[in-house]
């Protein structure tokens, strides 16, 4: 037989000199090897391969190798066994071994590193853009959810100066809490902009637990597990955009609302102006 240069070859196979096949082995196929100094150990075959053939671990996942076909087919002391394992089974052997513990404890502390870098670099822009203008943390003698509060009125009076803002936080067994309540003004969606990001996190349904979020800014300058925003619209502003919608109304002491002339299906009309009415900017118009 011609041996080729960059081909590997068994010198003692069934038929003599054979070429070493690198491929063909199924992931899961148990193999075994014994020798005269060795006794017979199983291995499995999982994902990955070299020259040489295809990637083994032992199942005590203590000790990684290559096999080919032609070595197990060959004269040697390797030998097919008729268990296969599952790919659920191979994965636990892969991460049982050591180099895979060494590889998932690197790659987990990589994740770790690359955290607290974005980390940092979160709390040194924030400080550059608010350090001036919020109070910080760090030198407040306010509890969490007041220092919170207090800052939320800054940016919500330095972004609406001529809005008069309600800002009051409390705290309770199980949490806090920021409330913000305004009349007219700018719409909900543009006060949450500011809000929400003293919130620390938020409520998981699904599991019924509160799911923290790790928030740089709220380290620096105070959080709350709820922000609650509550925006009243004024029953001057709600009769404007009745008249644009084509309806009369005014309002009874009572805050109930009444049409002239009557309509028909008057509550879903209501609700229609309502929710109309809660949508406009009142700030910027």
């Amino acid at each position: 037989m011609q041996l080729e240069q960059g081909k590997i070859y068994n010198l003692f196979g069934k038929n003599g000199i054979e070429e070493v096949r690198n491929e063909g082995l199924k992931i899961g196929q148990v193999v075994s090897y014994e020798d005269m100094a060795n006794p017979r150990k199983k291995y499995v075959v999982v994902p990955g391969s070299t020259e040489y053939g295809q990637n083994i671990i032992s199942l005590d996942a203590r000790i990684k190798k290559t096999v080919s076909i032609t070595s197990i087919e060959g004269l040697g002391g390797w030998k097919y066994e008729p268990e296969v394992l599952s790919m659920e089974e191979v994965q636990r052997i892969i991460l049982a071994h050591p180099a895979a513990k060494k590889q998932a404890a690197q790659e987990y502390q990589e994740k770790i590193n690359a955290a607290n870098l974005a980390y940092e670099n979160q709390v040194a822009s924030l400080l550059r853009e608010y350090r001036n203008f919020l109070e910080l943390k760090e030198f407040s003698t306010k509890r969490d959810h007041a220092l919170a509060a207090a800052n939320i009125r800054k940016e919500l009076k330095r972004a609406f100066p001529n809005c008069k803002f309600s800002v009051k936080s409390e705290s309770y067994t199980g949490g806090d809490s920021v409330h913000i309540d305004w009349i007219d003004g700018p719409p909900t969606v543009e006060v949450d902009k500011i809000a929400d990001k003293y919130q620390k996190g938020n409520f998981n349904g699904m599991e019924d637990i509160y799911e923290y979020n790790q928030s740089a800014f709220c380290g620096l300058f105070g959080g709350v597990k709820y922000v609650i925003s509550q925006r009243n619209v004024s029953n001057e502003n709600i009769i404007k955009v009745a008249a644009e919608m084509g309806y009369t109304i005014q309002f009874t002491d009572r805050r109930e609302m009444v049409f002239s002339p009557p309509v028909e299906n008057k509550w879903d009309v209501e609700r229609m102006i309502y929710r109309e009415a809660r949508e406009r900017d009142y700030y910027n118009k």
